[in-house]
């Protein structure tokens, strides 16, 4: 089943409801992301820089994706992002367990 075939099957049941984007508000969320973004390189620290340099490539990539289509992300670029992204988590999972070692009890939150 497509994409397309599974999108209309889920607004026939009503899970789904056609909306008008609201550029306004999108922007507002991409302009939030990308103050986080700064704000974290300043509270993460220099170890985190070139993650959170990869991960704004790739906010911007898929922004350019959702604007403009022509632009996909192949499955190379995915599976980096991926790769970029659990590497990321580990050493975010990292420093919460130095500030707080309970944290190792647990496998995954």
């Amino acid at each position: 089943m497509t994409s397309k075939n599974s999108l209309a099957r889920l607004e026939r049941e009503g899970k789904l409801r056609r909306q008008k984007p609201d550029i306004g508000q999108m922007n507002d969320l991409l302009d939030a992301a990308w103050r986080n973004f700064e704000a974290a390189g300043e509270i993460l620290g220099p170890d985190f820089s070139d993650l959170i340099r990869k991960i704004q490539k790739f906010r911007i990539k898929r922004s350019a994706c959702v604007y403009d289509p022509q632009g996909l992300i192949g499955r190379g670029e995915a599976e980096a992002i991926r790769q970029t992204a659990k590497v990321f988590w580990a050493k975010v999972r990292e420093r919460l367990e130095r500030l707080d070692p309970q944290l190792r009890l647990v496998k995954e939150f």
